[in-house]
């Protein structure tokens, strides 16, 4: 009897929207966060800087901004990968007077951080941020009355290419819009709080690039000390319901040492056209509780397409994603690993494959190694482009190996070697199967090939074995479609037997750079180990999973069920006009064991892409997938398979005599 998967209900992973606690203040002075914004929030963190590189710079981010501190605060809002570009604004504090004493004392102010809060010590008076998921809550705080009298006036210089109107003595937030007029980010309406939890109303003036925050002398003459001046900035940007800005790329993982907090799950966060930035957590299997464990929010260089890998042996997570550098428009490669088994303190160290200008590294995929007894390599897939510079998508561009090593705290870089590639080839879009068994094995790398010398040729797909010691088959595995594009391969599976998502089209769209087809097919193939060419007998025909008269699907994710070695879950999307997420699961052969199963459909969200992944511990499934809902979050939906019915010898109306058999043995093909 087939278990058929059913879905359950979606629970949201990240971004999770948290109400804002009443603001409260200590004995210092300080303004307390509510504790649950540590669920949305990435810590105040900064990372090593390789020789040659921008420095990264120290970062924090809530739901839909970031800030960067070093140097003062400047605040990003994020506007989605529609946007043609970051807009910064960035606050300097230039004065705090009562009457005609300046209580700046002239120097540098100190910068000191906790997780979520970052201060600027200016002598009398400490200039603060916390990081909160729905805004960067900037504070100034007097610990004692000022010996001078008069009214309390704050100045900051403001650095942006947003504009509001000029205010003056205005009791109300800023808001800032973009040359088209758009609202992109408000100064909030400032209000004193003393330590009595008394409020004072404060008005806020804006011309020429200052805004000045003024507290009349009576009302600062009525507060007890300390006082604690309090705006706040966020993101005002309305985002557009119906395509996925704010999110891209997503994958997710599971270990085989745990169980509690064994799944790993990366996504992209866009800030703009020329900026994304990429978060990698873990949590249990369903998602739900989740930490942070690697970020890489920096404005000096755009992340994105990460992908996981485990490694049992050392019991380490390797991410590795591509990362465009903005000064040079270089595209690398870049690698962070951190143990497994469950939450550690997030890592802030990332190793660079640094490559001459000219050669570009990027969508890389990543392969672990499942058994704790051997293997502690992961392999790298990635494509590679030559000989132009900024970063583009060549018409040359070949597909690329390297093994990254596991055992140190950092990690390192192999050499990279060559997968597929030619003089007249355009090879693309690789993929690796997520973990091979150890000892000695194989990975099976599949991606797209065109062949720029014959006119009108469609996207094939091809593929190799790799063993874990870098070396690649000399035969290649070919679908066995036949002229039509092949697009975006997906490849799970181990122990020589695997399975390849894709996408299909007709040649007539011409050489596309997408992968959006009309139907959604996969493959089945069983290569083993060493062996000099893929199985005859267990390389199977395409099967359709799906169908659409417009070129609107495409395959994001598969997982292996490494139980059965025979289920393999399946993963895609629909790029209508009102996006939806679907999931298959198929059989031992490919065929497709249900109907395909709506994960996620455009309502008040819009759903992104979609990534699965499967655990041979626990034997289930899991997809997280992104939404589009004005901030961009990350959603999971567990893809279960109820226990099948255990046979029985009574039921209702039959008798229970014993069973018999009384027939002819049969043979079967």
């Amino acid at each position: 009897m087939n278990r058929l998967p059913s879905l359950s209900s979606v629970v949201a992973l990240a971004g999770i929207a948290v109400a804002q606690a009443p603001v409260s203040v200590a004995a210092d002075g300080h303004l307390q966060p509510p504790v649950a914004a540590q669920a949305a929030c990435i810590p105040v963190h900064s990372h090593a800087t390789e020789p040659g590189e921008q420095p990264y710079g120290t970062w924090a981010a809530g739901r839909d901004y970031k800030a960067r501190f070093d140097g003062g605060m400047t605040f990003v809002p994020q506007l989605g990968r529609d946007y043609p570009h970051n807009q910064p604004f960035a606050w300097r504090t230039t004065s705090v007077r009562v009457g005609a004493q300046e209580l700046l004392n002239g120097r540098a102010p100190a910068m000191t951080h906790t997780d979520l809060r970052v201060e600027y010590a200016h002598g009398a008076v400490v200039e603060a941020y916390d990081v909160l998921p729905n805004g960067l809550e900037q504070t100034f705080t007097l610990a004692h009355r000022p010996a001078a009298a008069g009214d309390l006036v704050i100045r900051g210089a403001v650095t942006a290419s947003l504009w509001t109107p000029a205010v003056e003595e205005q009791v109300g937030a800023l808001v800032f819009r973009d040359a088209n007029g758009a609202s992109i980010l408000s100064y909030g309406a400032a209000v004193a709080v003393d330590a009595d939890g008394d409020r004072f109303v404060m008005t806020t003036s804006c011309v020429d690039n200052t805004i000045t925050l003024r507290l009349p002398a009576a009302e600062l003459a009525r507060a007890d000390f300390p006082l604690v001046v309090d705006p706040l900035l966020s993101t005002q940007v309305v985002h557009t319901i119906g395509t996925v800005t704010q999110l891209g790329e997503i994958d997710a993982a599971c270990e085989t040492n745990s169980t509690s907090y064994g799944t790993a799950f990366a996504y992209t966060r866009h800030f703009s056209a020329t900026d994304s930035d990429i978060e990698v957590r873990v949590g249990v299997f369903s998602l739900l509780s989740n930490s942070l464990q690697y970020s890489d929010v920096s404005a000096s260089a755009s992340a994105d397409n990460a992908r996981l890998a485990y490694v049992a042996a050392t019991n380490r997570w390797v991410v590795v994603y591509q990362n465009l550098v903005t000064s040079s428009q270089l595209m690398q490669l870049r690698a962070a690993t951190f143990l497994a088994g469950g939450v550690g303190a997030p890592v802030a160290t990332s190793i660079p494959h640094l490559m001459p200008l000219g050669t570009h590294e990027w969508r890389p995929s990543v392969g672990g190694i499942v058994d704790g007894g051997s293997g502690t390599q992961v392999l790298v897939v990635f494509q590679q482009e030559l000989g132009t510079t900024p970063f583009v998508n060549t018409a040359n561009s070949r597909v690329m190996g390297m093994l990254f090593n596991t055992t140190t705290a950092l990690g390192s870089w192999g050499t990279p070697f060559s997968i597929e590639s030619g003089a007249s080839l355009d090879v693309e879009r690789p993929s690796v199967n997520r973990s091979g068994e150890g000892g000695t094995f194989s990975w099976f790398v599949a991606c797209q090939r065109y062949d720029n010398s014959i006119a009108g040729d469609d996207w094939d797909l091809v593929g190799r074995l790799v063993s874990n010691a870098g070396v690649v088959s000399a035969n290649a595995w070919t679908s066995s479609l036949g002229t039509t594009h092949q697009l975006g391969p997906v490849v799970d599976g181990r122990n020589g037997r695997f399975t390849v998502a894709f996408s299909t089209a007709s040649p007539s769209i011409g050489k596309n750079l997408d992968r959006l087809g009309t139907a959604v097919c996969c493959e089945r193939l069983d290569w083993a180990h060493g062996g000099a060419s893929p199985s005859a007998t267990g390389n199977y025909p395409a099967e359709t999973l799906a169908t659409n008269a417009f070129r609107l699907l495409e395959a994001t994710g598969i997982a292996h069920d490494g139980a059965t070695r025979s289920h393999w879950a399946i993963v895609w999307r629909s790029s209508t006009t009102s996006p939806a997420v679907y999931a298959t699961r198929v059989g031992y052969r490919g065929k497709p064991l249900q109907s395909p199963d709506l994960v996620a459909a455009t309502g008040a969200t819009t759903p992104g892409f979609a990534a699965v992944v499967h655990n041979d511990q626990l034997d289930g499934t899991t997809i997280g997938f992104q939404v589009e809902n004005g901030t961009g979050d990350v959603w999971s939906r567990m893809f279960s398979l109820p226990v099948a019915v255990g046979d029985s010898l009574s039921a209702t109306n039959c008798s229970n005599a014993p069973l018999e058999w009384n027939g002819v043995a049969a043979t079967y093909p």
